[in-house]
């Protein structure tokens, strides 16, 4: 296993950073993430959301910027996770970017009314398992309101029976997010299913037939975000799914479980 925390950006590595944002943002087909660095730490973008807090957002900063200075202004506030920046237009007023501590963070909430809207998450550390295919492993940083999962891999060629990816409460069975993909198993062909399973008691949602963004050698992201309600999942950058059964485990998710799944990464 290789683990490390994001190390010291260069100034090329920030302007490459903000370019493929900025490429990604202005493309016809646009995805909901993006990743961005900022000194030492990654922010993750997602698109039309609001940040909403128990107390009144505080201003990054009273003059007009773009998102890479709001992140490195958030990066330098101990207790900044998150922040809201607004994209210049005619039809906005106010400041570009605010936050509030992590503590008073509420819900991220889709607003898709205002396209000028992004919430940015930070992003603290990341761990790669390039030769396991079995994995349990535990995450540094809990899982909380504001904050996100991310997990990376490729399906391997030929494809497995099945994929999964977990997030756990410790080391126990209680399992906030399981994430499946059946290629040929339990009867099951090319079906994907999100579970939760608490106190032994398992609820499962099937996606559609024919909903099956997986094949063999494809490498897939799966992003799952705090919320107070319980958690966005997010697949290639696509919103799919909110598990709201397990709400009263946020911040309490600190282990992950992938099996047969091939270059596992994964940044929390």
């Amino acid at each position: 296993m290789v683990h490390h925390l994001y190390g010291q950006k260069t100034m090329r590595g920030h302007m490459l950073s903000v370019m493929r944002c900025w490429l990604l943002h202005h493309m016809i087909v646009q995805f909901s993430i993006c990743t961005l660095a900022s000194e030492s730490t990654r922010y993750v973008r997602y698109n039309d959301r609001s940040l909403i807090c128990n107390s009144d957002l505080i201003p990054l900063t009273s003059s007009p910027v773009n998102y890479m200075v709001c992140a490195i202004k958030c990066n330098r506030q101990p207790d900044c996770t998150a922040f809201m920046f607004t994209r210049n237009s005619p039809g906005v007023q106010g400041t570009p970017c605010s936050w509030c501590p992590a503590n008073d963070i509420v819900n991220i909430s889709y607003t898709p009314a205002d396209p000028q809207l992004e919430t940015w998450i930070k992003i603290l550390g990341h761990s790669e398992f390039p030769n396991n295919s079995s994995i349990k492993e535990t995450i540094p940083k809990t899982l909380s309101v504001g904050r996100a999962i991310i997990f990376r891999a490729r399906v391997p060629d030929p494809a497995p029976k099945r994929t999964l990816f977990s997030l756990n409460v410790n080391r126990s069975e209680n399992m906030a997010v399981r994430v499946g993909a059946r290629f040929n198993f339990g009867g099951d062909i090319e079906r994907l299913i999100i579970y939760t399973r608490m106190d032994l008691a398992w609820k499962s949602y099937y996606f559609p037939q024919g909903f099956f963004p997986f094949s063999p050698g494809q490498k897939i992201e799966i992003a799952v975000l705090g919320r107070s309600e319980g958690f966005d999942v997010f697949l290639n950058g696509d919103y799919i799914r909110t598990v709201t059964r397990t709400a009263i485990w946020v911040g309490q998710i600190n282990y992950f479980i992938s099996k047969d799944f091939e270059e596992v990464s994964i940044t929390f």
